[in-house]
This record gives structure tokens, sequence and C-alpha cells, in this order.
């Protein structure tokens, strides 16, 4: 409603989170996150359309991680 993106962090991967919000690993994949979309962050009204679903919004590959 607020024209913000949620990035949720969640490393158990449980699914209750609905589909409006992009829910990360570890801090770790919010850095990845926040490099591979930085041009539509950084411009409000790129990030305001791909809140709106008409900008792209990338996910980059998360390697497997052995869990700590």
């Amino acid at each position: 409603m607020n024209d913000l993106l949620p990035l949720i962090i969640d490393d158990r991967d449980g699914k209750q989170f609905r589909a409006h919000a992009v829910v990360l690993r570890n801090w770790r994949s919010v850095r990845d996150f926040s490099d591979v979309n930085q041009t539509v962050m950084e411009n409000p009204e790129r990030l305001k359309k791909a809140v709106e679903g008409e900008e792209m919004i990338l996910r980059p590959i998360i390697r497997y991680q052995k869990p700590e």
C-alpha cells in the first residue's frame, strides 16, 4: 500500500509469507539481492513499477550451502 518492497529474512523457508514479500534466507542473500537489483532499488520510479509488477525484480541463484 505504501509502494515499499517488503524483504523478509527467514532461513526456515516455511512458505508462511504472502507473495507480496521477497523472502531471503540470510544477510548474504540480502546483499546478493541488493547487488543484482541496485539499479531498480536506487530509482524510485523503477522501484514503484517493480512493486506494482510492471518491472522485473531479479533473484540471484542460490548455491547449495551446508547448514551451519
